[in-house]
Protein backbone atom coordinates (compact mmCIF):
# COMPACT_ATOMS: atom_id res chain seq x y z
CA UNK A 1 0.00 0.00 0.00
CA UNK A 2 1.24 3.46 -0.85
CA UNK A 3 2.52 5.67 1.96
CA UNK A 4 -0.54 7.43 3.33
CA UNK A 5 0.83 10.54 5.02
CA UNK A 6 -0.81 12.68 2.36
CA UNK A 7 -4.17 11.10 3.19
CA UNK A 8 -4.33 10.70 6.97
CA UNK A 9 -1.18 11.96 8.61
CA UNK A 10 -0.25 9.86 11.60
CA UNK A 11 -2.58 7.00 10.67
CA UNK A 12 -1.94 3.28 11.01
CA UNK A 13 -1.71 1.17 7.85
CA UNK A 14 -3.48 -2.20 7.84
CA UNK A 15 -4.14 -4.85 5.19
CA UNK A 16 -7.31 -6.95 5.32
CA UNK A 17 -10.31 -5.12 6.77
CA UNK A 18 -10.96 -8.08 9.11
CA UNK A 19 -8.08 -6.81 11.23
CA UNK A 20 -9.71 -3.41 11.73
CA UNK A 21 -10.11 -2.45 15.41
CA UNK A 22 -13.42 -1.42 16.99
CA UNK A 23 -12.39 2.18 17.64
CA UNK A 24 -13.70 5.61 16.68
CA UNK A 25 -11.89 7.38 13.91
CA UNK A 26 -11.39 8.37 10.29
CA UNK A 27 -10.47 5.67 7.77
CA UNK A 28 -9.37 5.31 4.16
CA UNK A 29 -10.15 2.33 1.92
CA UNK A 30 -7.42 1.95 -0.71
CA UNK A 31 -7.22 0.13 -4.01
CA UNK A 32 -3.48 -0.50 -3.96
CA UNK A 33 -3.09 -0.98 -7.73
CA UNK A 34 -4.74 2.21 -8.98
CA UNK A 35 -4.21 4.16 -5.72
CA UNK A 36 -7.87 5.17 -5.71
CA UNK A 37 -9.33 5.73 -2.27
CA UNK A 38 -12.46 6.34 -0.22
CA UNK A 39 -12.57 8.38 3.03
CA UNK A 40 -15.06 8.04 5.89
CA UNK A 41 -15.50 8.37 9.65
CA UNK A 42 -17.36 6.25 12.19
CA UNK A 43 -17.89 5.30 15.82
CA UNK A 44 -16.66 1.77 15.08
CA UNK A 45 -14.10 1.33 12.30
CA UNK A 46 -14.16 -2.48 12.42
CA UNK A 47 -17.93 -2.67 12.04
CA UNK A 48 -18.09 0.07 9.39
CA UNK A 49 -15.46 -1.60 7.20
CA UNK A 50 -17.23 -4.93 7.60
CA UNK A 51 -20.42 -3.31 6.30
CA UNK A 52 -18.53 -1.65 3.43
CA UNK A 53 -17.03 -4.88 2.16
CA UNK A 54 -20.22 -6.83 2.84
CA UNK A 55 -22.14 -4.43 0.58
CA UNK A 56 -19.35 -4.49 -2.01
CA UNK A 57 -19.48 -8.29 -2.11
CA UNK A 58 -23.26 -8.15 -2.65
CA UNK A 59 -22.86 -5.41 -5.29
CA UNK A 60 -25.15 -3.02 -3.38
CA UNK A 61 -22.66 -0.42 -2.12
CA UNK A 62 -24.01 3.14 -2.05
CA UNK A 63 -20.84 4.56 -3.65
CA UNK A 64 -20.99 3.55 -7.30
CA UNK A 65 -17.39 4.54 -7.98
CA UNK A 66 -16.04 2.33 -5.20
CA UNK A 67 -18.34 -0.51 -6.27
CA UNK A 68 -17.09 -0.24 -9.88
CA UNK A 69 -13.45 -0.41 -8.78
CA UNK A 70 -14.23 -3.40 -6.56
CA UNK A 71 -16.08 -5.25 -9.33
CA UNK A 72 -13.24 -4.78 -11.78
CA UNK A 73 -10.42 -5.89 -9.49
CA UNK A 74 -9.34 -8.52 -6.98
CA UNK A 75 -10.48 -8.45 -3.39
CA UNK A 76 -6.89 -8.83 -2.17
CA UNK A 77 -5.91 -5.58 -3.88
CA UNK A 78 -7.74 -3.55 -1.22
CA UNK A 79 -6.37 -2.35 2.10
CA UNK A 80 -7.12 0.44 4.52
CA UNK A 81 -5.64 2.85 7.03
CA UNK A 82 -7.19 4.66 9.94
CA UNK A 83 -6.56 7.34 12.51
CA UNK A 84 -8.21 6.90 15.91
CA UNK A 85 -10.10 10.03 17.02
CA UNK A 86 -12.49 9.62 19.95
CA UNK A 87 -14.00 13.12 20.01
CA UNK A 88 -17.03 13.28 17.68
CA UNK A 89 -16.57 16.90 16.57
CA UNK A 90 -12.84 16.52 16.05
CA UNK A 91 -13.37 13.31 14.06
CA UNK A 92 -15.89 14.96 11.73
CA UNK A 93 -13.65 18.01 11.35
CA UNK A 94 -10.66 15.84 10.48
CA UNK A 95 -12.70 13.85 7.93
CA UNK A 96 -14.01 17.04 6.35
CA UNK A 97 -10.51 18.47 5.99
CA UNK A 98 -9.36 15.28 4.28
CA UNK A 99 -12.35 15.29 1.93
CA UNK A 100 -11.88 18.97 1.11
CA UNK A 101 -8.23 18.33 0.35
CA UNK A 102 -8.85 15.53 -2.15
CA UNK A 103 -12.32 16.34 -3.51
CA UNK A 104 -10.84 17.44 -6.85
CA UNK A 105 -8.61 14.36 -7.24
CA UNK A 106 -9.54 11.85 -9.93
CA UNK A 107 -8.55 9.07 -7.52
CA UNK A 108 -11.01 10.23 -4.85
CA UNK A 109 -13.99 7.84 -4.91
CA UNK A 110 -16.44 9.43 -2.47
CA UNK A 111 -19.84 10.30 -3.87
CA UNK A 112 -20.68 14.01 -4.02
CA UNK A 113 -23.87 15.99 -4.56
CA UNK A 114 -23.03 16.26 -8.25
CA UNK A 115 -23.06 12.46 -8.55
CA UNK A 116 -26.08 11.59 -6.38
CA UNK A 117 -28.70 13.65 -4.59
CA UNK A 118 -27.82 12.75 -1.03
CA UNK A 119 -27.28 15.31 1.71
CA UNK A 120 -25.28 15.07 4.92
CA UNK A 121 -23.07 17.21 7.11
CA UNK A 122 -20.18 17.06 4.65
CA UNK A 123 -22.26 18.83 2.00
CA UNK A 124 -23.79 21.63 4.06
CA UNK A 125 -22.15 24.34 1.94
CA UNK A 126 -23.48 22.78 -1.26
CA UNK A 127 -26.96 22.47 0.21
CA UNK A 128 -26.96 26.16 1.04
CA UNK A 129 -25.88 26.97 -2.52
CA UNK A 130 -28.72 24.81 -3.87
CA UNK A 131 -31.24 26.59 -1.65
CA UNK A 132 -29.88 29.93 -2.84
CA UNK A 133 -30.44 28.86 -6.44
CA UNK A 134 -34.04 27.87 -5.67
CA UNK A 135 -34.61 31.16 -3.87
CA UNK A 136 -33.23 33.12 -6.82
CA UNK A 137 -35.42 31.17 -9.20
CA UNK A 138 -38.51 31.78 -7.04
CA UNK A 139 -37.75 35.51 -6.85
CA UNK A 140 -38.30 35.74 -10.61
CA UNK A 141 -41.78 34.24 -10.34
CA UNK A 142 -43.51 37.49 -9.54
CA UNK A 143 -46.54 39.15 -11.09
CA UNK A 144 -47.92 37.29 -14.10
CA UNK A 145 -44.97 34.87 -13.92
CA UNK A 146 -46.33 33.44 -10.67
CA UNK A 147 -48.32 30.22 -11.39
CA UNK A 148 -51.04 31.49 -8.99
CA UNK A 149 -51.33 34.89 -10.69
CA UNK A 150 -54.96 35.88 -11.29
CA UNK A 151 -56.27 32.97 -9.22
CA UNK A 152 -58.00 33.07 -5.83
CA UNK A 153 -58.55 30.67 -2.96
CA UNK A 154 -62.11 29.38 -2.65
CA UNK A 155 -64.17 30.38 0.39
CA UNK A 156 -63.81 26.82 1.69
CA UNK A 157 -60.03 26.97 1.43
CA UNK A 158 -59.93 30.40 3.09
CA UNK A 159 -61.97 29.04 5.99
CA UNK A 160 -59.60 26.10 6.43
CA UNK A 161 -56.59 28.41 6.43
CA UNK A 162 -58.32 30.72 8.92
CA UNK A 163 -59.10 27.84 11.27
CA UNK A 164 -55.57 26.53 11.01
CA UNK A 165 -53.92 29.88 11.67
CA UNK A 166 -56.18 31.54 14.25
CA UNK A 167 -58.21 28.73 15.71
CA UNK A 168 -56.95 25.59 17.36
CA UNK A 169 -53.26 26.44 17.17
CA UNK A 170 -53.58 29.64 19.21
CA UNK A 171 -55.70 27.93 21.84
CA UNK A 172 -53.21 25.08 22.11
CA UNK A 173 -50.36 27.50 22.80
CA UNK A 174 -51.86 28.13 26.25
CA UNK A 175 -52.39 24.50 27.19
CA UNK A 176 -49.95 22.70 29.50
CA UNK A 177 -47.88 20.02 27.80
CA UNK A 178 -45.68 17.12 28.85
CA UNK A 179 -42.56 16.40 26.85
CA UNK A 180 -40.37 13.44 27.80
CA UNK A 181 -41.93 13.41 31.27
CA UNK A 182 -41.38 17.14 31.89
CA UNK A 183 -44.41 19.40 32.30
CA UNK A 184 -44.46 22.88 30.74
CA UNK A 185 -47.16 25.44 31.56
CA UNK A 186 -47.77 26.10 27.87
CA UNK A 187 -46.30 25.54 24.41
CA UNK A 188 -44.69 28.97 24.36
CA UNK A 189 -42.70 28.12 27.49
CA UNK A 190 -41.76 24.72 26.05
CA UNK A 191 -40.72 26.33 22.79
CA UNK A 192 -38.46 28.86 24.52
CA UNK A 193 -36.75 26.18 26.62
CA UNK A 194 -36.44 23.43 24.02
CA UNK A 195 -35.66 25.64 21.04
CA UNK A 196 -38.19 24.59 18.40
CA UNK A 197 -41.27 26.51 17.25
CA UNK A 198 -44.67 26.27 19.00
CA UNK A 199 -46.14 25.13 15.68
CA UNK A 200 -43.78 22.15 15.56
CA UNK A 201 -44.72 21.24 19.14
CA UNK A 202 -48.42 21.53 18.27
CA UNK A 203 -47.92 19.08 15.43
CA UNK A 204 -46.10 16.64 17.70
CA UNK A 205 -48.70 16.85 20.48
CA UNK A 206 -51.51 16.37 17.97
CA UNK A 207 -49.77 13.54 16.17
CA UNK A 208 -51.23 10.06 16.48
CA UNK A 209 -47.94 8.46 15.46
CA UNK A 210 -45.99 6.45 18.03
CA UNK A 211 -42.81 8.44 17.45
CA UNK A 212 -44.34 11.45 19.31
CA UNK A 213 -46.09 9.55 22.10
CA UNK A 214 -43.92 11.36 24.68
CA UNK A 215 -45.35 14.73 23.51
CA UNK A 216 -48.89 15.28 24.85
CA UNK A 217 -51.23 17.88 26.32
CA UNK A 218 -51.69 17.85 30.09
CA UNK A 219 -55.31 18.75 30.75
CA UNK A 220 -56.03 17.34 34.20
CA UNK A 221 -54.33 16.81 37.51
CA UNK A 222 -52.70 13.41 37.46
CA UNK A 223 -49.53 11.41 36.99
CA UNK A 224 -47.03 12.70 34.45
CA UNK A 225 -45.84 9.73 32.44
CA UNK A 226 -43.19 8.77 29.95
CA UNK A 227 -45.18 6.74 27.47
CA UNK A 228 -42.26 4.91 25.86
CA UNK A 229 -38.67 5.18 27.12
CA UNK A 230 -37.28 3.51 24.00
CA UNK A 231 -38.22 6.43 21.76
CA UNK A 232 -37.30 9.32 24.06
CA UNK A 233 -35.25 11.55 21.77
CA UNK A 234 -33.84 15.04 22.21
CA UNK A 235 -36.96 17.20 21.69
CA UNK A 236 -34.89 19.92 20.00
CA UNK A 237 -34.20 17.55 17.10
CA UNK A 238 -35.97 18.62 13.92
CA UNK A 239 -37.40 16.51 11.11
CA UNK A 240 -37.85 13.43 13.29
CA UNK A 241 -40.34 11.12 11.59
CA UNK A 242 -39.37 7.58 12.56
CA UNK A 243 -37.35 5.52 15.01
CA UNK A 244 -35.20 2.52 14.12
CA UNK A 245 -33.52 -0.17 16.18
CA UNK A 246 -30.36 -1.11 14.30
CA UNK A 247 -28.17 -3.77 15.88
CA UNK A 248 -29.83 -2.92 19.24
CA UNK A 249 -29.03 0.81 18.93
CA UNK A 250 -31.79 3.42 18.45
CA UNK A 251 -31.67 5.93 15.57
CA UNK A 252 -34.17 8.69 14.82
CA UNK A 253 -33.38 9.32 11.17
CA UNK A 254 -31.95 7.50 8.20
CA UNK A 255 -29.25 10.19 8.06
CA UNK A 256 -28.01 8.98 11.45
CA UNK A 257 -27.89 5.45 10.06
CA UNK A 258 -26.04 6.76 7.00
CA UNK A 259 -23.46 8.40 9.26
CA UNK A 260 -22.93 5.15 11.15
CA UNK A 261 -23.07 2.63 8.30
CA UNK A 262 -22.53 4.68 5.15
CA UNK A 263 -25.59 3.31 3.34
CA UNK A 264 -28.32 5.17 1.47
CA UNK A 265 -32.02 5.30 2.42
CA UNK A 266 -33.11 2.61 -0.02
CA UNK A 267 -30.60 0.18 1.46
CA UNK A 268 -31.78 0.98 4.99
CA UNK A 269 -35.39 0.25 4.05
CA UNK A 270 -34.34 -2.92 2.20
CA UNK A 271 -32.58 -4.27 5.27
CA UNK A 272 -35.52 -3.44 7.55
CA UNK A 273 -37.83 -5.46 5.31
CA UNK A 274 -35.37 -8.28 4.70
CA UNK A 275 -35.39 -11.46 6.76
CA UNK A 276 -31.60 -11.49 6.48
CA UNK A 277 -31.33 -8.47 8.80
CA UNK A 278 -33.37 -9.42 11.84
CA UNK A 279 -31.66 -6.79 14.01
CA UNK A 280 -32.77 -3.99 11.68
CA UNK A 281 -36.23 -2.92 12.90
CA UNK A 282 -38.44 0.12 12.43
CA UNK A 283 -40.05 0.65 15.84
CA UNK A 284 -42.04 3.82 15.17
Amino acid sequence: MKENENYLKGSNKVGNYKYAPSVKGVYVIYHDITEQFYIGQTNDIGRRLSHHFGDLNRNIHHCERLQKVFNENNYDDFSFSYKQIDDDKERKRFEQEAINKFSSSEKFLNTTLEDETWINEKNTDKVIDWKAKLSKKASKRTGDKNPFFGKHHSDKTKQKLREKNIGTSNENCWRAVVINGVKYENLTEASNIIGITPGALVNRCNSKGKIFCNFYYYDTVGEIKIMDKEIMFDPSLKNVKSAFSIESKIYFSTSEIFEEYGIKNSTVHYRIKSNNYKNWIKIA
